[in-house]
């Protein structure tokens, strides 16, 4: 049986350093039955809109005991939704949260704690909402850079209008990286976007050739319509089934895809074809 501090190490590390060939040797035949653990993982750093201002409204009306009350409540429910999505929860504390989770259950278990979060704040009287950043790193970035990073992320993300949004980027290995911002109420809509970009018949590069038709474009523009025109253009000229289906979805989502924004769009489509990759 592995030690508790050895559990969550990569073969490479104690190959590299030379040590502890018996914990190699475990890990090799582990890694034969199950398979090795995946190379990309997720950091999300979570705090609340405007607290100040609110626990500051909350004195003044005499409605500090009760917004106390449930946040302490939320905190203690929160280790417990990380643990259900694979996750662990470094920090939980009032509306604050640090956690890691799997590439593959990051957005249903960062979905399901800012909606808790809702829930349990929409008693007090007061409309709380809570912003994040998140961050899909290679395991070989350094942790204290993705740190780094995830609380720029959220720091974008509190710049969203109205934040209630999380900042979503990812990291290769080679540093390489996307970003993109999403409202938390679009999280869905940002799911089926995943769900598109996931078809195996999904065309091949077509992030990249609408990047390249949209140059004229970016960053932004005055006029839509010949954004618009030339994604649906692309996407009619692919061998892909559901293209009808996506063009439609591209064209009618407002809430993800601003056609005056032509970058933000092929970093939304970048951010989200990482993450339907599964890498």
């Amino acid at each position: 049986m592995l030690e508790e501090d050895k559990q969550n190490i990569y073969i490479e590390v104690l190959e590299n350093n030379g040590e502890n060939p018996d914990l190699i040797k475990s890990l090799n035949e582990l890694y034969r039955e199950i398979g090795k653990p995946p190379v990309y993982y997720a950091i999300v750093v979570m705090d609340g809109d405007s607290m100040g201002e609110k626990i500051s409204k909350a004195f003044e009306e005499n409605k500090i005991k009760i917004i106390t009350k449930k946040l302490s409540e939320f905190s203690k429910e929160v280790k417990g939704i990380v643990e259900k999505y694979s996750g662990m929860s470094v920090y939980s504390g009032g509306d604050d949260l640090l956690a890691l989770f799997p590439l593959k259950t990051v957005l249903e278990g960062y979905k399901e704690i800012v909606e808790k979060f809702k829930e349990y704040m929409k008693d007090t009287g007061y409309n709380f909402t809570a912003s994040a950043g998140l961050v899909i790193s290679h395991y070989k970035i350094p942790l204290n850079y993705v740190l780094q990073e995830a609380r720029s992320a959220e720091s974008k993300a509190k710049k969203v209008d109205g934040k209630d949004a999380v900042y979503i980027k990812y990291i290769k290995h080679s540093f390489s990286s996307a970003e993109a911002p999403i409202k938390n109420d679009h999280l869905q809509l940002f799911e089926e976007l995943i769900s598109f970009l996931s078809d195996e018949d999904f065309p091949f590069g077509f992030i990249y050739q609408l990047q390249e038709l949209l140059l004229p474009y970016l960053p932004k523009t005055e006029n839509e319509e010949p954004v618009k025109k030339l994604t649906k253009y692309l996407i009619e000229k692919k061998p892909y089934k559901r293209k009808d289906e996506f063009a439609k979805f591209m064209l009618d989502t407002k809430e993800l895809f601003d056609f005056k924004e032509p970058e933000k769009i092929i970093n939304t489509l970048k951010v989200a074809k990482f993450i339907a990759s599964g890498v």
